[in-house]
């Protein structure tokens, strides 16, 4: 038979408590602020411990010819790859659109170069 060990949360959850409510109500300014807030972390934890302790099962062994046996199957070929065909750089180029050069001068507006007929 297989001992297990099942360690509670709770005492973990109560240093968590001690910490919320501590510094709540007294801030932390100093050094012996945080360290009488260590020591009643490690006395809660212990009251917890000794109030949720650890639990023990236990599992029975199983036998082999109780273990589930996964079959796989071996007599299935492996599916085929489909090869992708490789496009020459000719044809890829074709197939693309054409995309549209920006010109190296500016070209002036149309309106920019009409006097204002406004006095």
């Amino acid at each position: 038979m297989a001992k297990v060990k099942q360690r509670s949360a709770a005492p973990i959850y109560a240093i968590a408590l001690v910490w919320v409510i501590f510094t709540l109500v007294h801030p932390l300014y100093r050094v012996s602020d945080y360290v009488s807030v260590i020591l009643l972390s490690a006395l809660a934890f212990i009251v917890a411990k000794g109030i949720w302790p650890t639990a023990e099962y236990d599992l029975p062994d199983l036998a082999p010819e109780e273990i589930p046996q996964v079959e796989t199957p071996q007599d299935q070929p492996e599916p085929a790859q489909e090869e992708e065909e490789e496009i020459p750089a000719k044809e890829a180029e074709e197939e693309l659109p054409p995309t549209q050069e920006e010109p190296d001068e500016p070209q002036p507006d149309e309106d920019a170069s009409s006097p204002d007929t406004k006095s």
